[in-house]
């Protein structure tokens, strides 16, 4: 069994079943995909404008989702962006499958990657 950020266990078969919300929902490796080139300062450049694009490579063959930056919640004041180190912790929100969910990911600028998943949204 995997674990959720919350300690609450996931059982595996959510992780290759065919919901995306429930795949989606336990910690897992994260990418940034930077258009139309996958740089730190690509990266700066879409939290800064509210979107970024991520995808989890492990779900059923990558699954790759637009998030809505959340800058109220997000952070990346320890991002060094022009070095190209640091972390980002990013939260933010989309609609995948039909179901309001928030995404939280946090990200290693230096290899633009690291750990996310995704969580029902609250109204």
């Amino acid at each position: 069994m995997s674990t959720s950020t919350d300690g609450a266990a996931a059982p595996e078969q959510y992780l290759d079943g065919p919901d995306p919300v429930l795949r989606l929902a336990v910690d897992q490796p994260v990418q940034v995909c930077g258009r139309p080139e996958n740089t730190a300062v690509r990266f700066q450049e879409s939290l800064t404008a509210g979107y970024v694009h991520l995808r989890f490579p492990g779900a059923s063959g990558g699954t790759e989702i637009g998030v809505r930056v959340d800058a109220a919640v997000s952070d990346w004041t320890s991002a060094d962006f022009a070095a190209g180190n640091g972390t980002v912790l990013l939260t933010g929100d989309l609609v995948l499958d039909l179901q309001p969910v928030r995404c939280h990911a946090e990200i290693d600028v230096a290899g633009l990657a690291g750990t996310g998943r995704l969580a029902p949204a609250t109204t």
